[in-house]
């Protein structure tokens, strides 16, 4: 079989029609037959096409208030599109876009262990409160590196800290 990773050698027992082949990406490859019982001549081509049997690795986005002080924990979902007899792993981490680490929240870099047969795990990001009237801010938690399945379209959440704090009226007196 030759494919992404260079040429491999497989054989299979006489009499065998069919043969299990693992490989390590999905692609294309081509495969060919020799030394093959009923094939004219002694090599037969073949195609193989392989699809991910891989669970893929989602992430989804949530609004929340700010509050006025203190931190908050803001807990978002992390799932897998089916559960895996394998250990799954994936790595996480937050990024600005208009909310400010630091200062809006809690940066946090880390990754999250799925064990055989679970499909849901939670990220935890601490939401820093303020009585800073503000428009709503927003800042991203991105998946990356996953071992043993595959980034979804959905690998990156985005979270809305909606502003929550309202602006204080000043009466003149005349």
């Amino acid at each position: 079989v030759y494919g992404a990773s260079g040429a491999s050698t497989y054989s299979w027992s006489t009499g065998a029609t069919t043969q299990s082949i693992t490989v390590g990406t999905t692609g294309s490859y081509s495969a060919t037959v020799t030394n093959a019982s009923g094939c004219t001549g002694t090599t037969a081509a073949v195609a193989v096409n392989v699809s991910s049997s891989m669970p893929s690795v989602s992430i989804a986005g949530k609004n929340v208030d700010e509050g006025n002080s203190g931190a908050t924990a803001l807990k978002l979902t992390v799932t897998l599109s089916s559960a895996s007899a394998s250990t799954v792993t994936v790595q996480y981490a937050t990024a600005n876009k208009t909310a400010t680490a630091g200062s809006d929240y809690t940066a946090v870099t880390n990754s999250l262990s799925f064990a055989p047969g679970q499909v849901s795990k939670k990220v935890t990001v601490q939401i820093l409160g303020d009585v800073t009237v503000e428009a709503a801010e927003e800042f991203y938690v991105i998946l990356s590196s996953p071992v043993n399945a595959t980034l979804s379209a959905a690998d990156t959440a985005t979270v809305r800290i909606k502003n929550d704090d309202v602006a204080a009226a000043i009466i003149a007196a005349t």
